[in-house]
């Protein structure tokens, strides 16, 4: 409490807004997961009893209404829930404090917060984090419109993250050997997380014909329209 005592009123703002920002995939688990899981099981319930299907074997062989109900329970776990969001949202505290350390030295004039000798560095790897995190954000908002907050959800937005750092980073340390001002190239890696798939597409579907050619194997090549153009796949399902 002395310590944000001490903190001037604007950036003690910013400081709050970055820690919720930063929690949000935590809280949305910890205060949502029991409506959803009602909901699908609501939802599932009337579907059942509109199709007559309450009695078929396959309703059966789950163990009925209640074992369906069960399931849904189980899929939806506080485990299965709460362990990717509280992984994401300690990610976001680390990098929100990155952040705060730039917006702290661009806009207040405050140096000694994180990393005040290396903010040419630091920011570019900020523009990453707030193209994944937007990104993040545009995937849980959808996924609340549809009622579909799942684990699926938060492991692929940690995997999002830490693959899109780490092109980031890679591209940072490499443009940073020939220039010194990255001021211009900042669009590049705040695109980062939105290409980063498709990059990665790309450069297994190169490596898939490359190994064909070496062994002498053919492979077949996907359509122009692939699985991922449906949403809900991603190169992982596909």
């Amino acid at each position: 409490m002395i310590f944000l005592a001490s903190i001037p009123w604007p950036e003690l703002a910013v400081y709050v807004a970055f820690v919720i920002c930063a929690m949000l995939p935590l809280i949305l688990t910890v205060t949502l997961r029991n409506h959803f899981v009602r909901y699908k099981q609501r939802s599932l319930d009337d579907d059942l009893k509109k199709l007559r299907a309450t009695e078929s074997s396959l309703v059966k062989s789950w163990g009925g209404q209640q074992g369906v109900s069960d399931e849904i329970e189980h899929y939806y776990s506080r485990l299965a829930l709460w362990v990717p969001s509280g992984l994401l949202s300690f990610l976001y505290l680390i990098l929100f404090a990155v952040a705060y350390g730039e917006v702290a030295f661009l806009f207040f004039g405050d140096s000694t917060w994180f990393f005040p000798q290396n903010v040419s560095f630091t920011l570019p790897v900020c523009m990453v984090f707030i193209g994944a995190y937007l990104f993040n954000l545009g995937m849980m908002i959808r996924r609340l419109y549809v009622y579909d907050l799942n684990d699926n959800l938060f492991w692929g937005a940690i995997n999002r993250l830490l693959l899109s750092l780490g092109i980031g980073i890679a591209l940072d340390l490499a443009l940073s050997a020939h220039d010194g001002n990255l001021h211009a190239t900042l669009v590049v890696f705040f695109s980062i997380p939105f290409i980063s798939n498709k990059v990665l597409v790309g450069e297994l579907r190169a490596a898939t014909t490359q190994m064909g050619t070496l062994f002498n194997i053919s492979a077949v090549s996907p359509s122009g329209a692939g699985l991922q153009q449906v949403s809900g796949i991603n190169i992982w399902k596909e």
